[in-house]
């Protein structure tokens, strides 16, 4: 009651869109027994094991599936169907594709948001004064690809003094437990951010970090973060946040340099009067 109408109006920003996801076949690595299962279900119940090793997963080609099913003593002709309902087989051949040695998963299944558009993100809702991103290649954790994007910005609207960390997995922002994320041991404990002219303590500093995978491995059942002992994806994390950095580096220098030409400039302003008037007198 009482209430005027109004109209929200969202302009966009960017006409670029990220390349859509493709489908791709499991890892070896990234299964399990309860996968493995039902892609044995789903096969060919009178192809050969080799035939279905070879077809359904990723980096198995027909001499390697041969291999395989040699290491665990099948027979090269056994058929699918003589494999689909034994759970012993069934639990040795999830074994040995966690075990065997593999070329890294493929990233074409996945579709981060892109260093131009998070970029335009930030300028349009923070507009800092300096904004820089970086991206991971292609980085794999038990099987499963993920990319690692950062920014990290200096400056802009509504931004408190400090460090103020963004966080997406899968473009879904993380609202919670940030302080127990990797993205914020990260900023505490690795980044020198005095080496890059940034005051961590003082500057306005914003860093926004999106991560995509076909596995996130949250720590806990909220899913709101990742943990810092997981290896790879604070080594990815960090490797980002640095590339923005090492891009802001020069620019911060430089204004930091200026800053003190300025500076001296205003102190010389200051006491020429003065430095006049002496040299009148001593005149």
């Amino acid at each position: 009651k009482g209430s005027k109408p109004f109209t929200l109006k969202y302009e966009r920003r960017s006409e670029r869109i990220p390349p859509p996801a493709k489908a791709i076949k499991h890892h070896p690595t990234s299964v399990n027994q309860l996968i493995v299962q039902r892609l044995l279900h789903n096969f060919n119940q009178n192809k050969t094991i080799t035939r279905f090793l070879s077809s359904e997963f990723q980096c198995i080609s027909p001499n390697l599936a041969k291999k395989l099913v040699a290491e665990l003593h099948f027979d090269p002709k056994m058929k699918v169907k003589e494999v689909t309902n034994d759970t012993q087989k069934v639990h040795n051949i999830t074994k040995i594709l966690k075990e065997a040695k593999f070329q890294d998963p493929s990233g074409k299944c996945l579709s981060p948001a892109g260093e131009y558009n998070l970029k335009l993100g930030i300028m349009k809702e923070y507009v800092p004064d300096h904004v820089a991103t970086g991206k991971t290649k292609v980085c794999v954790f038990e099987g499963h690809p993920f990319i690692v994007e950062a920014g990290v910005s200096i400056g802009g609207k509504g931004q408190k003094e400090g460090i103020s960390v963004y966080r997406y997995a899968n473009r879904i922002p993380l609202l919670f437990e940030a302080h127990s994320d990797v993205v914020t041991q990260v900023c505490k404990n690795t980044i020198g951010w005095s080496n890059y002219h940034i005051k961590k303590n003082v500057d306005k500093v914003g860093v926004f970090v999106s991560i995509v995978s076909t596995k996130i491995p949250f720590k806990g059942t909220g899913k709101e973060f990742i943990s810092a002992a997981n290896k790879e994806y604070y080594t990815a994390v960090t490797n980002a946040i640095r590339k923005c950095c090492n891009q802001l580096k020069q620019t911060l220098k430089s204004r930091k340099t200026n800053r003190a030409k300025a500076e001296r400039m205003k102190n010389m302003e200051r006491f020429i009067p003065s430095v006049c008037k002496s040299i009148v007198h001593v005149l």
